[in-house]
């Protein structure tokens, strides 16, 4: 089955990679990417009707993170919607505890020489991409993708790209915004306008904490390593242009200036007591969220999995507005991209 499905999957990321960028809505981690010893190739069938390819009956599997019923529900609307050249595809999106998790069992699997039993396909990070690829694990992608690269965001496959090759595609794009209650900045007579930049978002924590009597926390910071993944990789970091190596590959991330001060602000609002001690995605947190306890959520990455289906009781509350700016750097926005890898 693995020889039948790899370009199928390859064509499904990128037409929905196309779509999202053409301003069909925002599109945001992880990269998705093939799993498999780089043989596999598309078993296709030509219609004599319309002369489109008609993909065999097959299942494809997918390890997923996070929370992949999201995925799950993506595709599954894709295959409806493309009958007509997938009629009896389907595609089933197997969780597990992390991109460390995937790429062990992706790993181990191979070693077992159980080619059958890989994935067709995971979620992973960039450092995971990068012990997959030299591993010979992941397959190839760059002869098929570099034609699309004209049509997507700049830098959409950076993340997986390694010595040239690409490995993979962001399953979507999403931009940094930030999310906040307007009754609670309404009740303590805050203006959500002094956070157009960080010193001004650490300046609304404090005014918060202070009208509030420390009943109010600007936002969350989660006890494990997901606070290095929401508010440094994908957030804080990109922001300020902080780097972990440089163009050389060399480690700079203990002296690079952006990374100083992406930390240095994650540091003071920790330290002030401005973020409140909660694991993401979990009911803890969205006790306080739906206690009109956290007042905003940076990074719009998780609106509708997170807060929407989780955060009824204040729905209608929250209001969406640029992220902040870090002062002379001026990457306002700047999109992050979850990958996915084959």
């Amino acid at each position: 089955m693995k020889r039948t499905v790899a370009s199928f999957l390859a064509a499904v990321m990128t037409a929905g990679m196309i779509a999202g960028c053409g301003g069909n809505g925002a599109g945001t981690g992880s990269t998705t990417a093939s799993a498999g010893d780089g043989t596999q190739t598309a078993d296709k069938e030509k219609s004599t009707a319309e002369d489109k390819t008609v993909y065999p009956a097959g299942t494809i599997t997918i390890y997923g993170t996070g929370q992949p019923q999201y995925l799950q529900e993506y595709y599954d609307a894709w295959l409806a919607d493309h009958k007509d050249i997938a009629p009896d595809v389907k595609i089933e999106i197997v969780q597990t505890e992390g991109h460390a998790q995937s790429r062990e069992k992706i790993t181990m699997t191979a070693l077992a020489g159980a080619d059958d039993d890989l994935p067709d396909a995971t979620y992973l990070d960039p450092v995971n991409i990068m012990d997959l690829s030299q591993a010979g694990i992941l397959k190839d992608e760059t002869d098929f993708l570099k034609s699309y690269m004209d049509k997507m965001v700049e830098g959409a496959a950076n993340d997986a790209t390694l010595n040239g090759k690409i490995y993979g595609l962001p399953e979507s794009v999403r931009p940094n915004v930030l999310f906040y209650n307007k009754d609670i900045f309404e009740k303590y007579g805050v203006d959500p306008a002094m956070m157009e930049t960080f010193d001004g978002y650490v300046e609304a924590g404090r005014l918060l904490k202070e009208k509030s009597n420390g009943e109010v926390y600007l936002s969350y910071i989660s006890p494990s390593s997901k606070t290095w993944r929401y508010w440094g990789r994908r957030g804080l970091m990109p922001q300020a242009n902080g780097r972990i190596w440089d163009d050389n590959g060399s480690i700079v991330i203990g002296e690079d200036e952006g990374t100083k001060l992406a930390l240095g602000t994650l540091d003071t609002l920790y330290s002030e007591g401005l973020l409140l001690k909660s694991e993401i995605m979990e009911p803890a947190l969205y006790d306080e969220i739906n206690g009109q306890k956290v007042a905003t959520f940076y990074i719009g990455a998780f609106w509708d999995e997170f807060m929407r289906k989780n955060c009824q009781s204040t729905a209608g509350q929250w209001r969406v507005m640029s992220s902040p700016v870090f002062d002379g750097v001026a990457r306002q926005g700047l999109p992050y991209h979850p990958i996915s890898v084959s």
